[in-house]
């Protein structure tokens, strides 16, 4: 535009490019300049541009004009040019609008990521984590859900894990598999765990028909039963094997008894009298002593009299004695048992002369004892079988009897209206900080926290909650003592209620009440001349305090990295697909932290996609039902999904297959043990033939009852000194066998103590008679002239007593009254540790930060050392705290994840709590320090030492 242009022209090219519009410009007054000449001087001369409003209205009341100065350069709202608003999430830098990121995120291809927590940009942009993995701190770490362990960096479910069983690297042997993370016997559906051993309870001759339940000397197990093995001549008869051509017992068949005087002879019994005998009637009787042939053939002795040397005399029949003139059966006579006058007690019958348990036919003698076995909790189907606990017996099998109020979950009985773990139902378990009750999970808040519509809150220090749920305090004001009181920030002053910078308030410049005139501004607490109305003074400069980030809301007041001035104050600006949770903006879609919305955190193995939580198994690992499974170890999902082995199968590279336990072979589709298998003796296949029983892997004779073989020879080990209570047991000279015992043969003054010779004049162990052990408690035992003494003390007992009975009673190093020496009683507050009177925190004992009152609790205590631990969080002089309790000092610290006394890991209290985990200096504390010294806040644990 040349010189020559006429000053209504240019007015008019001004008024346009200040953008208005729609009316036509004023006329400029003859021999004045226009209005937008006057701004644009005045906004050069204060170094910034001039802006346009509408016309139509005043940009305030003492100017005339229709603009405003900024600053092109760093104005969110004119940022290079008027108009030109930066984008939220932006801020103006050299006249051009960039992403403005807080202090802890980074610009990464133009989105803010914080690479601490992002799994896309985790430690630095573009460095992705794999499926499985979750970014913590900055660096790729496995992620294993809730139920799995990382074990060498992969995910195990150590319930069922046959190689992380129970804890990493627990390997379970051949023959087990991980049931409820323990390494167990698994059998095949037609085998049966007996005492760690899978058998064959149809064969097994240990455990025929039920664990522990073996066969005698001479039988064998077959089909779940002991029966008599016979051998190919012989028959069996009762419990016994018997030749029929030959037995006299058994002549012809089972019970054929040939009558005296015959003999079997090819199963038929024919006369054969011997020497001294006289055939009478086809009768071989002795006429010295038949009383039906007494002296003579047809000569009867008269009932109750006998025939001797041919006489008749009074006397009892064979097999019976003469009990005070009554002929009575020693072997089955209940008032002459064995003797005369031996009379068996109620309950018991006379058999073969021995007092013997007689048990119903519904009953059976276990151990001495008539018991059911059908309802029998102690002898549940068999003898020796005992229901564990927790159980009954019934029909003769253990199984869980739940009291009316519990209902059966799995393997135990379970109140569904209490139990955490099957609050409602079974399998329902309540999430960390729920309670089970009346059936239904509810939120539980420690002591000094109130429920807030399902949140636990503080309401003495709760901005939100204060004083009472929903109370909100309002801006400017903090919650104290459950009351909300105004709160000003360091350089402002309570000026009627209302926080005031006497720096820069006009309204209080210097003092509360001191108000600035029009045109001027507070400035360091004087009233000085200010920059248009809209503007600010900062140190030369006029500034929009509404939009400025360098001056926000005051001069030099500087907005933190990712904030964007909005009128006068910093504001956090989130990008288009970002939301604010807190003080950070977020990405819905893919953090961890808040996914899908504020506060929705992803649990361990899953991450955020797409707004949703979803289940990501690390490499190797499968999603079968939701959990993270191994298929090649995973008994309940081998090979695929939902593919289960049965019993006596173990998952082994994704397949099902029979492990045997150790000493076990397979034997076709059975594991079977070689050494006592009568089907498989010492080889799969190998049959025991009839008489034999499999011993050790050998079909050897099997010996009738209380015989043994030895040197494939049946022996009594009760009485053979060559094979005294086993084979080859030699009693050697000078000792015989008895009861399967040697005895010794001892010298004049010993006494043969079974396997030994004592002098039980003053041998404590056998002291005036063998087994007579003499014994006292904490003390020194004596024997002398065959009669127990009590000698001298254990170190740290006495025998403040004086008697005998119950030896040195007193423990004098932990015996608080009677510490270190009978007597001596520890005051109030002091405990007897190692013989001495100290004191120690009690464990539970509570107590506060002496300078912040901050609550913690003891965990455990002695003389040496204590372990305290934050009890709702709070700010904590330890040092302090431990010298307070009557320690050194702390010397260690850490933090417990919210936890009371235990190391992140579930519910815990200072009663029953978890891990102890300490391992943090007291030189670092995490909150600063003060005059009192390091402050450690927030939930954490620490240690007292002497």
């Amino acid at each position: 535009m040349s010189s020559h242009t006429p000053r209504a022209v240019l007015f008019a090219t001004l008024y346009l490019l200040a953008g208005c519009s729609g009316t036509t410009p004023p006329a400029a007054p003859s021999g004045t300049h226009a209005q937008g000449d006057d701004q644009n001087q005045r906004c050069a001369h204060l170094g910034l541009n001039f802006c346009s409003t509408p016309c139509n209205q005043k940009a305030h009341d003492h100017e005339d004009g229709c603009g405003t100065c900024v600053d092109l350069s760093q104005d969110d709202h004119n940022c290079g040019a008027c108009g030109n608003a930066c984008q939220p999430g932006y801020v103006c830098s050299a006249s051009v609008c960039v992403l403005s990121c807080q202090s802890s995120l980074t610009n990464c291809n133009n989105t803010c990521s914080n690479p601490a927590s992002d799994r896309a940009n985790c430690g630095q942009c573009g460095h992705a984590c794999a499926d499985g993995y979750v970014c913590s701190n900055g660096a790729c770490a496995l992620s294993c859900q809730s139920g799995l362990t990382n074990c060498s960096g992969s995910c195990a479910n150590l319930a069922s894990d046959n190689a992380n069983c129970g804890a990493c690297g627990t390997l379970c042997g051949p023959g087990t598999a991980c049931t409820n993370g323990a390494c167990l016997l698994t059998c095949q559906n037609s085998l049966t765990n007996c005492n760690n051993t899978c058998v064959n309870l149809k064969s097994d001759n240990a455990n025929c028909g039920a664990c522990a339940t073996a066969c005698a000397q001479g039988q064998v197990c077959s089909n779940g039963r002991c029966t008599i093995s016979c051998q190919p001549n012989e028959t069996p008869c009762g419990n016994s094997c018997a030749n029929t051509l030959t037995d006299n017992a058994n002549c012809g068949g089972c019970g054929t008894q040939c009558a005296p005087g015959n003999i079997c002879s090819n199963g038929v019994c024919v006369l054969s009298c011997q020497q001294g005998l006289t055939n009478c009637s086809s009768t071989c009787v002795n006429l010295a002593s038949d009383s039906g042939n007494c002296g003579a053939c047809g000569t009867t002795c008269a009932p109750g009299s006998m025939c001797s040397n041919g006489q008749c005399a009074l006397s009892c029949q064979v097999g019976l004695a003469n009990c005070n003139g009554v002929c009575s059966n020693l072997q089955s006579d209940l008032a002459n048992c064995g003797a005369c006058g031996t009379t068996c007690a109620g309950g018991r019958q006379c058999t073969q002369g021995v007092c013997t348990l007689s048990c119903q036919a519904s009953l059976s003698n276990c151990n001495g004892t008539c018991v059911n076995v059908l309802s029998d909790a102690m002898n549940c189907g068999a003898c020796g079988t005992t229901c564990a606990q927790g159980q009954v017996c019934s029909n003769g099998a253990c199984t869980i009897a739940c009291q009316p109020n519990e209902t059966r979950c799995g393997n135990s009985c379970a109140n569904l209206l209490t139990d955490n773990s099957n609050c409602g139902g079974c399998n329902n378990v309540c999430a960390a900080g729920n309670v089970c009750s009346n059936g239904a999970c509810a939120l539980s808040c420690q002591n000094g926290l109130t429920n807030c519509a399902g949140t636990c809150v503080n309401l003495a220090s709760d901005d939100g909650n204060c004083g009472a749920c929903g109370t909100a305090c309002p801006g400017g004001s903090v919650c104290s003592n459950g009351q909300c009181a105004l709160s000003c920030q360091n350089g402002l002053d309570n000026c009627m209620g209302v926080c005031s910078n006497l720096q820069s308030d006009d309204a209080n410049c210097g003092q509360c009440g001191t108000v600035c005139q029009a045109g001027f501004r507070c400035t360091q607490g004087a009233c000085t001349l200010s920059c248009q109305v809209s503007l600010t003074n900062c140190n030369g400069t006029c500034a929009n305090t509404k939009s400025d980030a360098s001056n926000c809301g005051g001069c030099a007041i500087v907005c933190a990295q990712g904030q964007v001035c909005s009128n006068g104050f910093c504001v956090i600006a989130c990008q288009p697909n970002e939301v604010q949770c807190g003080n950070s903006c977020v990405n819905p879609q893919s953090d961890n932290a808040n996914c899908g919305g504020c506060g929705t955190v992803c649990g361990a193995g899953f991450v955020c996609s797409g707004g949703q939580c979803a289940l990501s198994c690390q490499q190797g690992l499968t999603n079968c039902a939701g959990v993270c499974s191994n298929e090649l170890t995973d008994w309940a999902n081998c090979g695929a999904c939902g593919h289960l082995c049965t019993a006596g199968e173990v998952c082994q590279n994704g397949a099902c297959a029979i492990i045997c336990p150790p000493g076990e072979v397979l034997c076709g589709q059975l594991c079977t043990s070689l050494a006592s298998d009568n089907a498989n003796c010492g080889a799969c296949g190998n049959v025991c033939p009839m008489g034999d029983a499999c011993s050790a892997g050998v079909c050897q004779v099997s010996c009738g009852p209380g015989l043994t073989v030895c040197n494939n020879s049946c022996t009594n080990t009760q009485e053979d000194p060559v094979n005294c209570g086993s084979c080859n047991n030699n009693c050697g000279q000078g000792r015989l066998c008895e009861a399967g015992q040697c005895v010794q043969v001892c010298s004049q003054g010993l006494t043969n103590c079974g396997s030994y010779c004592a002098d039980i004049t003053n041998n404590p162990i056998n002291c005036g008679g063998c087994g007579t052990v003499c014994h006292y408690a904490n003390a020194t035992a004596l024997c002398a002239a065959s009669t127990c003494a009590m000698g001298a003390c254990k170190v740290g007992f006495s025998d403040c007593n004086k008697s005998p009975a119950d030896g040195c009673e007193v423990n004098t190093a932990a015996d608080g009254n009677n510490c270190g020496a009978c007597g001596n009683v520890c005051p109030n507050g002091e405990k007897c540790t190692n013989g001495a009177c100290v004191s120690f925190p009690n464990q539970c004992q509570g107590g506060t930060d002496p300078e912040t009152g901050s609550a913690y609790v003891v965990c455990s205590a002695d003389a040496n050392s204590a372990w305290l631990s934050a009890n709702n969080g709070g700010y904590y002089h330890i040092v302090q705290i431990c010298q307070q309790l009557g320690y050194s000092g702390a010397s260690a610290w850490d933090g417990t994840c919210g936890n009371v006394c235990g190391y992140c890991q579930g519910p815990t209290s200072c009663s029953s709590h978890g891990t102890e985990v300490i391992n943090r200096s007291v030189a670092s504390p995490d909150c600063g320090s003060d005059q009192y010294g390091g402050i450690f806040c927030y939930t954490i644990q620490w240690q007292c030492v002497k």
